[in-house]
């Protein structure tokens, strides 16, 4: 994926989120023109997924909305999990 790192800094956002799998120098660029940039592990499970989730909240000051939010789509709240019995 192409990042126009011009345009972000343009737009002079409070915070950027990076995945790992991002490139290096635009990830540089962008500290060095004076933004925060929060780089998360690249998930490779849905656990990993509800664990940037909090990380992000925690990083905007809203802990508890991303715990809310965790807890709302977690996969057992989810349908297709449950077992749906066969008689």
């Amino acid at each position: 994926m192409t990042v126009n790192t011009e345009r972000i800094i343009e737009l002079n956002p409070d915070v950027v989120f990076a995945y790992t799998t991002g490139e290096e120098a635009q990830i540089d660029q962008l500290e060095s023109a004076g933004l925060k940039v929060f780089v998360i592990q690249s998930a490779t499970s849905i656990n990993d997924v509800y664990g940037d989730i909090e990380q992000m909240a925690d990083v905007m000051g809203v802990e508890e909305e991303g715990k809310q939010s965790c807890r709302r789509y977690s996969i057992s709240n989810c349908s297709c999990s449950r077992k749906n019995k066969v008689d």
